[in-house]
C-alpha cells in the first residue's frame, strides 16, 4: 500500500449508456505548486474520439483549484497497436 499513499484524485470516466471504463488518471507527488500527472489510461476502443482531451482538462482542473498547482509534471508512453499476425 506505500505505492499508493502518494496518489490523489484517481479519475475514472465511464460510458454513460453501456458501464464500460473509458478511461483513468490521477496526481501523485504533490509538494508545494507542483504535481505529476499519472497512469493516464484511455481503453483501446476508446482511443481517437477526443477522450485523452476530457481527462486532462478535469485533471488540469483539479490540480488547479483543489490543490493549488502551477506546475503539473508528466511522463508519457505511447502505444501502438499492431494487427496480429
Amino acid at each position: 500500500m506505500e505505492l499508493l499513499e502518494n496518489r490523489f484524485e484517481p479519475t475514472v470516466i465511464v460510458q454513460k449508456f453501456t458501464g464500460d471504463i473509458v478511461a483513468y488518471a490521477n496526481l501523485y507527488s504533490i509538494e508545494e505548486d507542483t504535481c505529476w500527472l499519472g497512469n493516464v489510461i484511455v481503453s483501446p476502443k476508446y482511443r481517437g474520439g477526443g477522450t485523452v482531451g476530457i481527462l486532462l482538462n478535469v485533471m488540469i482542473t483539479k490540480a488547479k483549484e483543489k490543490y493549488g498547482i502551477k506546475k503539473l509534471l508528466y511522463f508519457f508512453t505511447i502505444l501502438i497497436h499492431r494487427p496480429k499476425l
